[in-house]
Formats: C-alpha cells, structure tokens, sequence
C-alpha cells in the first residue's frame, strides 16, 4: 500500500506499508536396483540385487511486515525511516521473530541560500547519513532448533542379526534466534562544473551481532564433524570499509569522452567469540583477528653454509646456529628454511607461531574510460587489487608433488652452494620441515588486469536507408576480454581465481567479433 502527498509545495510525504511471504516443501522420493536380467524393460521388479531407496521431506517459509515513511522539505533535507518484522519457521516459535529498524537522513546543502556563491563551481552537494538492521536466518539448515537422527542400515547384532537402527546425527539448539546485521553508512556526493566532473565517498561500518557461529566443543561430546555442531548465537564480526568514485566527462567539438575511477577498501576483525574456543589451525579464527587470518612461524630466508658449526665424516653440516623445528632434528641442512624462535627455547614448534597476514584483497581499483568521434566509439575497463597475500602450496612450491606435477620453470631457481640467493629450498625428497605453514610462501598477489576493450562502429542509419535494410541500429565492434595482466605473483597463476597451488582454471583471453542489430 503507498501513499504519496505534497503539503504547501515544500512538504513531500510518502508511506508505504507490505507484508509478504514465502514458502516452500519438498518431498523427495527414490528407488534404485542393479543388474536388470532385459535390457530395456524399466522395471524395479526385475533386478536381481536388493532395492535401494530414499525419500525426504522439510519446507520451510518466511513471513514478512515492512512499512517504510519518507520525508522531503524543500528538496534540501530528506528524512527516511524503515522497519521490517520477519518470521521464520527455522527458528523455534519463541525465537521465530526479528525486529529491524533503519533509518536514514540527508541534507541537499548545495540547495541553501549560504551556497548561492558557489552555483558556477558546484553542482550539487548532498551529506547522507544512515543506520539500519537487517536479519540472517541462513544456518544451512531447516530445523537447526531441533536434534536429526539417521538411519543406520544393519548395524546393531541383536539376536545373531544385524538391524536397523538410528543414532544422533548432529546437536540441535533451541535457542538460536536471528543473527543482527547492524550498518551505519556516511557518505558525501559532489558535482562541479555543470555535472562534468562528479565524485563519491562512502564510509561504512557493520557489525554482525549475536552472529551465527558453530563453537569448538570438546569431542567426548560425541560428535567429532563441525558440519554436525550447532549453530549459537555466540560471535560479533566487525567490518569497516570506504569507497571512493570520481568521474570525469565532457564533449570538445564532435569528440565526447568520459574516465572514471573507483578504489575501495575493507577490513574485517572478530571481536568476540562467546564460548567457543579459538580455532589455532593455519586459517586462524581468533578474537581480535581477520576472519581466517595466516597462522605460522616468521622465517629469516635459507639457511646458508655458514649457519653450521661443523661437518660430520658423511660431510654433513651439524650444528646449526639457529633453532629447528621439533621434528627435524638432524635433518636440516643449507638450503633450507630458517625459522624464527620467537619465545627464546632454541626450538620452533607450536610456542613461535603468530598471526602474519590474511588473505583479504585491499584497495580494490577499477578505471574505465570511453571516447566517441562520429559513428566510432572506443572503451576501455581496467580492474585490480592493491595489496593482496597469496600463499603458495603443493606444486607451487616443490616439483613432483603426489608423483603427477609438473616442474615449473621458477623451481630451477632452488638453493645450491653456487646459488645461495635462491628463491626456493633445496631439493630434498623429505621436505615435510620446509612445507611449516609460514610467511616464507607469502608472495604478493597484487594485479592489474586490462578486462575489456572494445572498438565499435554503428553504420550511418542514411546508409542503412539506401540499402534498404530493415534496420533500426547496426553496430560493429570488437572486443577483446583480459587483454593482459601486470602481476608478480607465482608463474603464470592467476591472481584473480585466487589459486595457491595453481589447480584452477584461469581467466581466459577471448577475442569477440560481433553485430548488433536492432529492427
């Protein structure tokens, strides 16, 4: 329902009110047997082996109010405030509701008598300003509140025979209620030179409260797979980002041209984490931390020859002047890693590792421009990231990896005596102490990458006419997709596919020929 009304040609009211819903079940069923004796005969009934089959059934719905009010005075200051209520059946009935507010406010200054000086330079300019909740009600699951069983074909012996039976599959919790998505916005909008050069800067802060979380539990629980734990809502995430957009555009005699350029960043934190445990694996999920944040040791290059105190009869380098991983005593040679012993104990194990980085992509780029002359027009769009980690594994950092990888050119550049700066350990068979999850297979994945360029040219509509074709528009173009990219990340992987150890496909050169026509 909407309702729209001007007061006293300065006042602009607006309502609207809705309600929505959705639903939706499912009722899978399936049977299935082998060894049919007649080839063509789809028949159950005339297999030799047992039947099999399955069947299922969940629904789930979602039930929705909103109502949203705005306010206009005078085109100079704007006013909005919504408010949405959602039920959802995935949640048990004393948690099946959220509340969310949002409200929004802005102010056209560039409108105020005080800026009449400024009419030939600017535009327009408007400050806005909002906060606002919305809900999550995605846990993965239909009914995460209650405990699922399984069926269990024969394996219970009772009586000299094996039966069917059921056993917990997974922890349920009652409690779980909507997860809160709360988000405050600032941002200015600026305009000069009669809208030819316009600009853009947003700041945004959100936070995900009482966010939706499976906590580690201690396996004498009984349930040892984190897909089967219970989703609680234990955790607050915060992410703070900007984004900033400039454009130019103009016309000098027949030739119109445009350039813009965006950068954006972002940056994530875990704030809390409730009850559950910090996850210390490689990805660590840590209070006060980035979302899977690189957890490892901190290296100092390779290790050289003089680095060893000695050589043993074999001629093999011993005592080395720097401490080793638990597991490698005896082994490490020159060549190979140097970890740093951060607590002091002449040994490297679980006590030196810290957080080194994560693997979030900062100051995301974009430039495009476009020129226009006559019937010819030209684009171009460039995309990148700033500041970006990859982290290099499997056969990105040794040859013959699972006895199926290929070598790559840049692991000739390995450690020998006659090549102390090498890139790359020395080739060992048993380099499980050179593989420790460390910022040593850090590299920087940061691009640039021509996406797309594009040469056109629309036919003369004259033309068309003469040759009496039944066209409104015909263009020409061609285009060309990643044209190429500017990187110093590992060989030839590719940044953007976000690969460490390079088993996924690339982006693609594509070269296009086409026309558009329109009748």
């Amino acid at each position: 329902m909407n309702f729209n009304r001007v007061f006293a040609r300065k006042h602009d009211v607006a309502l609207l009110l809705g309600y929505s819903q959705e639903w939706e079940t499912h009722s899978p069923l399936s049977g299935s047997r082998k060894n049919i004796l007649i080839d063509g005969v789809q028949m159950l009934s005339s297999g030799t082996e047992d039947i099999t089959n399955s069947g299922n059934e969940y629904a789930w719905a979602l039930r929705s109010y909103f109502g949203r009010i705005n306010y206009v005075y005078d085109s100079r200051y704007l006013f909005e405030a919504n408010m949405r209520i959602d039920g959802t059946s995935r949640f048990a009935k004393e948690n099946r509701w959220g509340y969310f507010p949002s409200f929004s406010t802005g102010w056209n200054f560039s409108r105020e008598q005080f800026m009449k000086w400024a009419d030939t330079v600017l535009s327009a300019g408007k400050i806005r300003l909002s906060w606002g909740e919305l809900g999550n009600q995605n846990v993965g699951s239909y009914y995460p509140y209650l405990t699922p069983i399984e069926r269990v074909e024969k394996s219970y012996p009772i009586g000299g025979t094996n039966n069917v039976g059921f056993k917990q599959l997974s922890l349920g919790n009652y409690g779980i209620k909507w997860e809160t998505i709360r988000m405050l916005n600032i941002g200015i909008d600026l305009s000069f030179l009669n809208n030819r050069l316009t600009t853009t800067f947003e700041w945004y802060k959100k936070n995900n409260v009482n966010a939706l979380v499976r906590p580690i539990y201690p396996s004498l629980v009984g349930i040892t797979k984190v897909g089967n734990l219970p989703f609680e809502n234990i955790g607050e995430v915060e992410n703070k980002g900007w984004e900033w957009w400039i454009q130019w555009r103009d016309k000098i005699g027949e030739v119109s041209y445009s350039a813009a350029f965006n950068i954006s960043d972002s940056r994530n934190k875990i704030k809390n984490l409730g009850k559950s445990a910090p996850s210390l694996t490689d990805y660590i999920r840590k209070e006060g931390e980035p979302i899977d944040a690189f957890y490892g040791y901190l290296t100092d290059g390779l290790a050289q020859i003089s680095d060893f105190k000695g050589v043993d009869g074999h001629g093999k380098y011993i005592h080395p002047k720097f401490a080793t991983p638990v597991d490698a005593a005896g082994i490490v040679q020159p060549g190979d890693i140097k970890y740093r012993d951060l607590n002091g104990d002449n040994v490297i194990d679980e006590k030196d590792k810290v957080v080194f980085g994560n693997q979030d992509p900062h100051y995301l780029l974009s430039f495009k421009g476009s020129v226009a002359w006559r019937n010819f027009d030209f684009s171009f769009y460039m995309q990148g990231v700033a500041k970006w980690n990859g982290y290099l594994s499997d056969e990105a950092r040794h040859c013959f990896i699972n006895d199926y990888s290929v070598p790559k050119v840049e692991h000739l550049d390995r450690w020998t005596p006659t090549n102390p700066g090498a890139k790359y350990p020395r080739l060992y068979q048993a380099q499980t102490h050179n593989l420790l999850f460390s910022d040593y297979w850090m590299e920087d994945a940061s691009y640039l990458r021509m996406k797309n360029v594009q040469l056109g040219y629309t036919v003369p509509k004259t033309l068309l006419g003469s040759l009496h074709l039944p066209l409104k528009v015909l263009k020409i173009y061609f285009s060309v997709d990643n044209l190429f990219t500017i990187t110093n990340y590992f060989g030839a992987y590719d940044p953007e596919v976000r690969t460490s150890s390079g088993d996924a496909y690339p982006q693609v050169k594509t070269f296009t020929f086409g026309l558009r026509a329109t009748f």
